[in-house]
Protein backbone atom coordinates (compact mmCIF):
# COMPACT_ATOMS: atom_id res chain seq x y z
CA UNK A 1 0.00 0.00 0.00
CA UNK A 2 1.46 2.87 -1.28
CA UNK A 3 1.83 5.31 1.88
CA UNK A 4 0.95 9.25 1.81
CA UNK A 5 4.07 11.41 0.39
CA UNK A 6 2.23 14.04 2.99
CA UNK A 7 2.63 11.91 6.28
CA UNK A 8 6.24 10.35 5.46
CA UNK A 9 7.38 13.77 5.12
CA UNK A 10 5.84 14.93 8.81
CA UNK A 11 7.05 11.40 9.85
CA UNK A 12 10.57 12.49 9.11
CA UNK A 13 10.09 15.77 10.11
CA UNK A 14 9.32 15.01 13.56
CA UNK A 15 12.05 12.74 13.81
CA UNK A 16 14.85 15.20 12.67
CA UNK A 17 13.19 17.62 15.66
CA UNK A 18 13.12 14.69 18.12
CA UNK A 19 16.73 13.93 17.22
CA UNK A 20 17.96 18.23 16.81
CA UNK A 21 15.78 18.06 20.85
CA UNK A 22 18.05 14.86 22.02
CA UNK A 23 21.45 16.12 20.55
CA UNK A 24 22.71 18.28 23.30
CA UNK A 25 21.43 15.49 26.00
CA UNK A 26 23.11 13.03 24.28
CA UNK A 27 26.51 15.27 23.67
CA UNK A 28 26.43 16.11 27.78
CA UNK A 29 25.69 12.67 28.95
CA UNK A 30 28.75 11.31 26.89
CA UNK A 31 30.73 14.06 28.36
CA UNK A 32 29.59 13.66 31.76
CA UNK A 33 29.56 9.95 31.48
CA UNK A 34 33.46 10.06 31.61
CA UNK A 35 34.76 9.00 35.05
CA UNK A 36 31.16 8.67 36.38
CA UNK A 37 29.04 5.61 37.48
CA UNK A 38 25.99 5.16 36.02
CA UNK A 39 22.77 7.57 37.10
CA UNK A 40 24.72 10.48 38.61
CA UNK A 41 25.42 12.63 35.39
CA UNK A 42 23.14 15.46 34.04
CA UNK A 43 18.92 15.31 33.70
CA UNK A 44 18.92 13.87 30.30
CA UNK A 45 15.22 14.61 29.51
CA UNK A 46 12.57 12.62 27.42
CA UNK A 47 14.60 13.28 24.85
CA UNK A 48 16.72 10.55 24.90
CA UNK A 49 13.18 8.18 25.43
CA UNK A 50 12.01 9.65 22.58
CA UNK A 51 15.15 9.23 20.40
CA UNK A 52 14.79 5.67 21.18
CA UNK A 53 11.45 5.36 20.51
CA UNK A 54 11.93 6.88 17.42
CA UNK A 55 14.44 4.37 16.25
CA UNK A 56 12.41 1.40 16.82
CA UNK A 57 10.44 -0.71 14.46
CA UNK A 58 7.94 -1.68 16.97
CA UNK A 59 5.18 0.40 18.51
CA UNK A 60 6.21 2.59 21.33
CA UNK A 61 4.50 4.94 23.93
CA UNK A 62 5.47 6.78 27.09
CA UNK A 63 2.82 8.12 29.82
CA UNK A 64 3.21 10.20 32.89
CA UNK A 65 2.94 9.63 36.25
CA UNK A 66 -0.48 11.28 35.65
CA UNK A 67 -1.34 8.22 32.48
CA UNK A 68 -0.94 11.00 30.37
CA UNK A 69 0.23 9.72 27.03
CA UNK A 70 3.70 12.24 26.33
CA UNK A 71 4.78 10.39 23.27
CA UNK A 72 4.30 7.54 20.26
CA UNK A 73 6.58 6.54 17.91
CA UNK A 74 5.55 6.16 14.45
CA UNK A 75 4.96 2.61 13.99
CA UNK A 76 2.66 3.23 16.88
CA UNK A 77 1.02 5.44 14.98
CA UNK A 78 1.01 3.08 11.34
CA UNK A 79 -0.62 0.64 14.18
CA UNK A 80 -3.10 2.70 16.18
CA UNK A 81 -4.26 4.98 13.28
CA UNK A 82 -4.10 8.06 15.41
CA UNK A 83 -1.59 10.68 15.12
CA UNK A 84 0.49 12.07 18.57
CA UNK A 85 -1.24 15.03 18.24
CA UNK A 86 -4.61 13.46 18.90
CA UNK A 87 -3.69 11.30 21.61
CA UNK A 88 -0.78 13.69 23.45
CA UNK A 89 -1.96 14.38 27.11
CA UNK A 90 -4.89 11.02 26.84
CA UNK A 91 -5.28 8.22 28.74
CA UNK A 92 -4.25 4.87 27.31
CA UNK A 93 -8.16 3.73 27.91
CA UNK A 94 -9.21 5.44 25.17
CA UNK A 95 -7.64 2.45 23.16
CA UNK A 96 -9.37 -0.28 25.19
CA UNK A 97 -11.79 -2.26 23.51
CA UNK A 98 -13.75 -4.05 26.67
CA UNK A 99 -12.60 -7.38 25.64
CA UNK A 100 -9.33 -7.59 28.02
CA UNK A 101 -10.51 -9.18 31.37
CA UNK A 102 -10.27 -6.59 34.66
CA UNK A 103 -8.14 -8.86 35.74
CA UNK A 104 -5.19 -7.97 33.34
CA UNK A 105 -5.32 -4.24 33.94
CA UNK A 106 -5.53 -5.01 38.08
CA UNK A 107 -2.01 -7.25 37.52
CA UNK A 108 -0.33 -4.71 35.78
CA UNK A 109 -1.23 -1.60 37.96
CA UNK A 110 0.17 -4.00 40.96
CA UNK A 111 2.96 -4.60 39.16
CA UNK A 112 3.82 -1.30 37.91
CA UNK A 113 3.03 0.42 41.22
CA UNK A 114 5.92 -1.92 42.46
CA UNK A 115 8.43 -0.36 40.10
CA UNK A 116 8.71 -4.05 37.91
CA UNK A 117 8.30 -4.51 34.49
CA UNK A 118 4.83 -5.68 33.04
CA UNK A 119 4.04 -8.01 29.98
CA UNK A 120 1.37 -10.02 28.85
CA UNK A 121 -0.25 -11.41 25.61
CA UNK A 122 -4.07 -11.18 27.30
CA UNK A 123 -4.43 -7.48 26.07
CA UNK A 124 -6.97 -6.05 23.25
CA UNK A 125 -6.81 -3.14 22.42
CA UNK A 126 -8.94 -1.20 19.72
CA UNK A 127 -7.56 1.00 16.58
CA UNK A 128 -9.32 4.17 15.81
CA UNK A 129 -11.00 2.57 13.07
CA UNK A 130 -12.80 0.51 15.51
CA UNK A 131 -10.86 -2.65 14.76
CA UNK A 132 -10.17 -4.88 17.62
CA UNK A 133 -6.47 -6.64 17.24
CA UNK A 134 -4.51 -8.73 20.22
CA UNK A 135 -1.02 -7.33 21.92
CA UNK A 136 1.82 -8.81 23.51
CA UNK A 137 2.44 -5.40 25.63
CA UNK A 138 5.82 -5.22 27.59
CA UNK A 139 5.70 -1.87 30.18
CA UNK A 140 8.88 -1.18 31.68
CA UNK A 141 8.66 1.62 34.85
CA UNK A 142 11.01 4.67 34.76
CA UNK A 143 11.97 7.00 37.38
CA UNK A 144 13.06 10.41 35.26
CA UNK A 145 13.48 13.76 37.39
CA UNK A 146 11.54 12.88 40.04
CA UNK A 147 8.59 11.40 38.34
CA UNK A 148 7.64 8.45 36.99
CA UNK A 149 7.09 7.17 33.40
CA UNK A 150 5.73 4.05 31.77
CA UNK A 151 7.26 2.89 28.43
CA UNK A 152 5.26 0.77 26.31
CA UNK A 153 6.29 -1.53 23.59
CA UNK A 154 3.84 -3.63 21.92
CA UNK A 155 3.71 -6.34 19.07
CA UNK A 156 0.38 -7.15 17.17
CA UNK A 157 -0.09 -10.59 17.66
CA UNK A 158 -3.17 -11.21 16.33
CA UNK A 159 -2.57 -13.56 13.90
CA UNK A 160 -0.90 -15.38 16.44
CA UNK A 161 -3.69 -15.20 18.82
CA UNK A 162 -6.50 -16.54 15.73
CA UNK A 163 -4.02 -19.93 14.92
CA UNK A 164 -3.83 -20.83 18.87
CA UNK A 165 -7.91 -20.50 19.13
CA UNK A 166 -8.00 -22.62 15.81
CA UNK A 167 -5.42 -24.94 17.26
CA UNK A 168 -7.52 -25.57 20.45
CA UNK A 169 -11.01 -26.00 18.48
CA UNK A 170 -9.64 -28.61 16.37
CA UNK A 171 -7.99 -30.16 19.31
CA UNK A 172 -11.30 -29.91 21.63
CA UNK A 173 -13.27 -31.34 18.20
CA UNK A 174 -10.71 -34.34 17.88
CA UNK A 175 -10.91 -35.26 21.47
CA UNK A 176 -14.95 -34.77 21.99
CA UNK A 177 -15.31 -36.87 18.30
CA UNK A 178 -16.54 -40.46 19.59
CA UNK A 179 -14.63 -43.25 18.32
Amino acid sequence: VAENPERLLANLRRREASMREALPTLSALRKNSRGKRRGTGQDSGLGLFRSLADTSVQPMLIVNDNVEIEYVNAAWEDQFGYMLEEVRGENPRILQSGKTPRSVYERMWTTLKNEKMFQTDEIIDKRKDGTFFNLLTTILPVKHGGRMHYIQILDDITARKRVEELSKKILHTATSVPA
